[in-house]
């Protein structure tokens, strides 16, 4: 066995970061910026693991718990959370989203990175949309890998890690 990097850890090291990570970074402390991060990857575990849930058919209770990593227990979710849950739902609902697979580890042999793919999956365009430059009309399904981000900002190693894991993925496993 051998130990893979995360596409978003070679991203990490190897991608040059915006102008506004670097403000970030001089106007907070290396331990506010860990604090800051730490609570950020718990709300994104507790929304994941919620949306996979729901993804699995099953309902989301306002009262349901979902470990706390930060505090070593568990909690309902937060106000902040429900609302990327219901943005997603919104979108699930709007795209007639139909799951293949969640939380699928993926890794490429030759070039030597893993992660793991939210979602591979069905979508159908509820409009007319150009894709990659071909307009599609209303109606069409097509096959989609997911990472859901709950940050504030869509970065632009984004369609990067994306297109890694699509890479690593062999044609028949794909939706």
């Amino acid at each position: 066995q051998r130990y893979l990097p995360a596409v978003n850890y070679v991203l990490d090291k190897g991608y040059p970061k915006g102008d506004g990570l670097l403000l970030y970074m001089r106007n907070n402390t290396a331990e506010e910026q860990r604090e800051k991060l730490e609570v950020a990857g718990n709300r994104g575990s507790r929304v994941h693991y919620a949306i996979r849930v729901i993804t699995n058919g099953k309902r989301v209770m306002i009262d349901t718990r979902y470990e706390d990593v930060i505090g070593g227990d568990f909690k309902p979710l937060t106000g902040r959370e429900w609302d990327l849950i219901r943005v997603w739902r919104f979108w699930a609902e709007k795209f007639k989203i139909r799951l293949f697979k969640h939380e699928m580890s993926v890794w490429h042999k030759q070039h030597f990175f893993a992660g793991t793919v939210d979602f591979t999956g069905l979508i159908t365009l509820p409009e007319k949309k150009n894709v990659g430059g071909a307009i599609l009309p209303a109606g069409v399904t097509l096959p989609v890998l997911l990472d859901y981000k709950t940050s504030k900002g869509i970065y632009n190693t984004y369609p990067i890690q994306i297109s890694s894991y699509k890479f690593c993925i062999e044609p028949a496993e794909r939706p």
